[in-house]
């Protein structure tokens, strides 16, 4: 909500400076700033300010002082260059940063661990298919998968598992590994289009590493 003071005989610009009213209204108007600024710091907005900026100490502690946040959905237009707008957590939009910290995302799941169970609204994506897509390093994504193992069979609105990501996005044997090893029989998992894995794998010239 925004504060403003206004006065209804506003002083002219030629006498401001030497009306004590006016001192007294700039003084009071300062101190709604000061406020103002105080409810923005508390707010979602700022935590997904601190994150397009890629302040992830910042964030963090942010987070670990104002760890209701963490369960806060937000509109996000477009999200991951989809055409239609999806709600997000904070974790799924953490989550699209390639740079993000490890530390960042242990603060949202301590905060809020049912972050890991949700997923935006728009493509049913779940944080392992936002991270693999977004390129995240593997440590992260092999923390999720520790976290929610149960997560790497969930599928997403065109039915893909996190697995057809990992494989379509070229990740390592050593992720591709560990999503096998939560569900192995999501190797024959289809999407809408009757593709599965190996499929994928087939098709993105894979190493005969990750098809074996």
């Amino acid at each position: 909500m925004q504060l403003t003071l206004r006065s209804k005989n506003r002083a002219s610009p030629s006498n401001i400076f030497c009306t004590d009213s006016y001192r007294s209204g700039g003084a009071a108007t300062l101190s709604a700033v000061s406020a103002r600024s105080k409810v923005e710091r508390s707010s979602s907005k700022y935590l997904h300010e601190l994150m397009y900026d890629s302040r992830w100490n910042d964030a963090t502690d942010y987070v670990n002082q104002n760890g209701k946040l963490a369960s806060k959905y937000r509109r996000y237009p477009q999200f991951m260059n989809n055409k239609e707008d999806s709600f997000v957590l904070p974790i799924h939009v953490a989550l699209t940063k390639a740079d993000v910290t490890i530390e960042f995302i242990e603060a949202l799941i301590f905060a809020y661990p049912n972050s890991l169970k949700k997923r935006e609204s728009s493509q049913h994506k779940n944080c392992l298919h936002i991270a693999i897509k977004s390129r995240v390093p593997d440590n992260i994504i092999l923390y999720l998968i520790r976290a929610y193992p149960e997560g790497g069979k969930l599928q997403d609105l065109m039915g893909r598992i996190p697995l057809h990501y990992s494989i379509s996005n070229l990740r390592s044997l050593s992720l591709i590994s560990a999503l096998i090893a939560v569900c192995p029989r999501s190797i024959r998992a289809q999407d809408k289009m009757g593709w599965s894995p190996l499929h994928v794998a087939a098709d993105t010239l894979s190493s005969l590493d990750v098809i074996k």
